[in-house]
C-alpha cells in the first residue's frame, strides 16, 4: 500500500509541474494572436538588444529602472529572430502561470494546511485567470518581480 500512496504522490507532483505548462501553452494558442502592441511589448525587448548590442544602460542610454527585466529577457532577444513576440508571450504566459500555481501552495504551507490534489489545481486555475486577465500578457517588469518573489518564496516554504 505505501509504494502505491508513493507512485500516486510522484505522479501528482508531474502533473504539478506539467499543469502550468500545458494551460500556459493553450493561453499562448488561444490568446496571444490578440491585440499584439509592439509599443508596449518592445520596450522591455528593445532594451535587452541595446544590452546585448554591448550598450550599458543608465552610461549609454537613459533608463529609469534597473535592468533586471532586460537581463533576464535578453535570451529571447538572442533567440527569437522573427518569432520574438511570439516567443515573449509564451514566456509571459509561462510566468503568469508559474506565479498562479505557486501561489496555492505557497498559502497551504504558511498556514500549515494540507491541501487536496485537486483543490490545489482549481485553486491555481482559479489564480491564473485572475492573474491573466487582469494586465495584458507581455514581458513586464512587474511579472517578473512576482515570478522571481514567487519561486523563491516556495524555495523558502519548502522546509528540509
Amino acid at each position: 500500500m505505501p509504494v502505491e500512496s508513493a507512485r500516486q504522490e510522484s505522479s501528482f507532483r508531474l502533473a504539478w509541474l506539467l499543469l502550468p505548462l500545458f494551460v500556459a501553452l493553450a493561453a499562448h494558442l488561444a490568446f496571444s494572436r490578440i491585440g499584439f502592441s509592439p509599443t508596449d511589448e518592445g520596450w522591455v525587448l528593445a532594451h535587452s538588444r541595446r544590452i546585448l548590442a554591448g550598450e550599458i544602460p543608465h552610461r549609454d542610454y537613459f533608463k529609469i529602472q534597473l535592468a533586471g527585466s532586460e537581463i533576464l529577457h535578453a535570451p529571447e532577444v538572442l533567440l527569437g529572430g522573427d518569432y520574438i513576440f511570439w516567443i515573449s508571450r509564451l514566456v509571459a504566459w509561462l510566468q503568469i502561470a508559474v506565479i498562479a500555481w505557486a501561489w496555492p501552495e505557497i498559502m497551504a504551507r504558511l498556514m500549515r494546511r494540507d491541501l487536496s490534489e485537486w483543490r490545489r489545481i482549481a485553486l491555481g486555475l482559479v489564480c491564473f485567470a485572475f492573474t491573466a486577465s487582469t494586465f495584458p500578457c507581455m514581458v513586464w517588469p512587474t511579472f517578473d518581480g512576482l515570478f522571481l518573489i514567487s519561486l523563491g518564496l516556495l524555495l523558502m516554504t519548502r522546509g528540509g
